[in-house]
């Protein structure tokens, strides 16, 4: 006899809708377990596990171990929006451009004159009138402030697309990013997770994000439904752990198996290649409502979507519940707003990456964040200045002045004692003349500079330096990389936290 797992389907309470059928373990065990609509064809193995025939061999299969990699999280902001708008690029010398006018800076914001120095509280330059760091600057205390770290990165990406290949998911997995509940979590269904693409080469189906878009998200990955009512609490965890331990391939030929060789596969724990769900993935584990950490950090939980999705993040990722996390933001093609409400986005990014660090200090954890964007703008200057800053709207998408950031929080550190030793800047921007002209991206400034794929690289290659671990790039990429060791030189930002 064999045994027939089926997902009741229904109008309203699909699982599956939207995504197509779960591809791996963790999306069937995320997908069902909090929709309770598991049925069983009895006599079954599952009937077996209720009457606890072979508990003891199945809960005998080790649990798995916590992530040995810092907390990483990557805020993906949809449509392009203007980092450097926030963050200062500098030229080959590293010295400020003459004009930032492109980039919406009016002329009596330019950070050379007196009063109008760049902001560096978290050790990268930002412009004194950025939004991002008026938001950061709310969300966190100068104590937090003061061990946060930073690098630049000029890239030259597409506009308004999904296919650059900013997703740094299945390369940072490889190295060891991956929950002992859930590998990742997404904001989307994409292979990415995000809005950003995955690079093909480095995709393995058991890495994919799963989708959490809320608290109540998180919660189903700890409850049972009805496979509890049916079965019993303790006969749905052994159920669950035993499918967890298979990969996809794996539920298809267990399926056609008689009951006899289940049993024997099962008791053996024969297909535990990956991990196992763990006993302690509990409610109370996961709400990041009952945190306080994390509440006195995201305060709005309840009545904002992007602090639940963000505190939610926290939650499991600073737990290693999950390795990572993609966290997209829309509204980032914004060009066509009015400067203050350009102002207004920028702002709410800073202040939920602030509040990501704000919950890490108050949990004593180091945090990676990565922010990255599709393509860029730029500003005809002069065109409806905000009246507070004075600063020109953005107008026009422009890749060409593009730029992504990463953003290190050391809970040990002082001011003196933060991440970066080396250089703030990979790659540069040309400098250009007080009337705007031959400015953006020189793309032969670095490896990445105009190879999106390779930025992805050499974020987790920064990734990797913050735990000492750089050399193992090549290897964790299956043997080699598409960085020499002069171009990781050029594009290496950050030393080993300590």
């Amino acid at each position: 006899m064999s045994i027939k797992i089926k997902v009741s389907q229904t109008k309203d309470n699909d699982p599956n809708k939207g995504h197509g059928a779960p591809t791996n373990r963790r999306e069937f065990i995320s997908r069902t377990a909090g929709f309770g609509m598991l049925t069983m064809v009895a006599p079954t193995i599952l009937t077996q596990f209720a009457k606890g025939a072979i508990a003891q061999g199945v809960t005998s299969c080790p649990a798995p171990n916590r992530p040995n990699t810092l907390p990483l999280y990557v805020v993906d902001v949809a449509g392009g929006y203007s980092v450097a708008t926030n963050f200062i690029p500098k030229n080959q010398a590293g010295e400020l451009l003459a004009s930032y006018r492109i980039h919406g800076i009016a002329p009596e914001n330019h950070p050379s004159l007196p009063g109008k120095a760049a902001d560096a509280s978290i050790g990268i330059d930002m412009h004194k009138s950025s939004g991002f760091l008026a938001g950061l600057t709310e969300a966190t205390s100068d104590s937090v402030r003061q061990r946060i770290d930073g690098g630049f990165f000029a890239i030259n990406s597409a506009d308004d697309t999904s296919s650059n290949q900013f997703s740094v998911n299945y390369i940072a997995a490889a190295a060891g990013a991956v929950g002992t509940l859930i590998p990742s979590m997404g904001s989307s269904g994409t292979i990415s997770g995000g809005r950003q693409a995955a690079n093909p080469a480095y995709y393995r189906s058991q890495h994919r994000p799963v989708v959490i878009g809320s608290v109540n998200d998180a919660l189903a990955l700890a409850n049972y439904g009805k496979l509890a009512t049916n079965l019993g609490l303790k006969g749905a965890e052994r159920v669950s752990r035993a499918v967890a331990s298979m990969s996809s391939s794996a539920l298809n030929r267990f399926s056609d198996q008689v009951v006899s060789k289940q049993l024997k596969d099962l008791v053996s724990c024969a297909y535990s290649d990956q991990a196992k769900l763990p006993l302690e993935n509990t409610a109370a584990n996961i709400d990041p409502r009952l945190n306080t950490s994390i509440t006195s950090a995201f305060p709005n939980i309840a009545g904002s979507q992007n602090q639940a999705k963000f505190a939610t993040a926290v939650s499991l990722v600073s737990s290693g519940l999950a390795g990572q996390a993609v966290l997209t933001i829309g509204g980032g093609d914004y060009h066509g707003d009015t400067r203050t409400d350009q102002d207004l986005k920028d702002k709410e990014i800073g202040d939920l990456v602030g509040r990501i660090f704000a919950a890490h200090a108050n949990l004593g954890i180091p945090a990676v964040v990565i922010v990255v964007t599709d393509g860029s703008t730029s500003s005809g200057g002069g065109i409806q200045p905000d009246a507070t800053t004075g600063n020109f709207q953005q107008t026009s998408d422009n890749g060409n002045q593009g730029a992504a950031v990463m953003l290190a929080f050391n809970p040990l550190a002082t001011r003196a004692q933060k991440a970066i030793t080396r250089k703030r800047q990979a790659g540069w921007f040309r400098n250009n003349s007080l009337t705007n002209t031959n400015t953006g991206v020189d793309t032969r400034s670095s490896a990445i500079a105009n190879d999106v794929p390779r930025a992805a690289v050499a974020f987790v290659a920064n990734y990797l330096a913050l735990m000492g671990r750089e050399g193992e790039l090549a290897s964790i990429l299956g043997g080699s990389s598409p960085l020499s060791n002069s171009q990781l030189d050029e594009i290496l930002l950050f030393n080993k936290i300590t």
